[in-house]
């Protein structure tokens, strides 16, 4: 999963790179949670039925994570504040397997600046039971 977007918290965009197995059900869950949420995958089958499901589905990875201003990886929390201030960076790896991704269960392991919380609530609270930030 990608960054979202900070703004209001109803005005989040949130983009899911990869919709395998627990993409699509982070996915799914983001939507089903009335969060912007644009989707991409390298087959465009396995994002079909998210489109299907009213998921933007993009054409290409940067093209997902254009709408949160992502541009490199590199130096990228270093840069950000400078490029756009409007936009924090969250590392937020998930544990968990089908059925938790499913159920909107996973444990999130989040990191990224203090202020990142409050706007990465909602989103972290669509997809898993529990988040940790370290």
């Amino acid at each position: 999963m990608a960054a979202a977007e900070a703004g209001p918290v109803n005005d989040s965009h949130v983009a899911v790179i990869g919709t395998g197995i627990m993409g699509a059900a982070m996915a799914r869950n983001l939507h089903a949670a009335d969060l912007t949420t644009t989707v991409w995958d390298g087959s465009q089958a396995a994002a079909e039925p998210l489109a299907a499901a009213g998921l933007r589905v993009a054409a290409s990875a940067p093209e997902a994570v254009r709408t949160i201003g992502t541009e490199a990886t590199t130096r990228f929390t270093e840069r950000l504040s400078e490029l756009r201030p409007d936009v924090l960076y969250v590392d937020a790896p998930v544990s968990g397997s089908r059925g938790p991704a499913d159920d909107g269960q996973l444990l999130i392991l989040a990191s990224g600046p203090a202020e990142a919380e409050p706007v990465m609530r909602p989103v972290f609270a669509a997809i898993g039971r529990k988040t940790v930030w370290l």
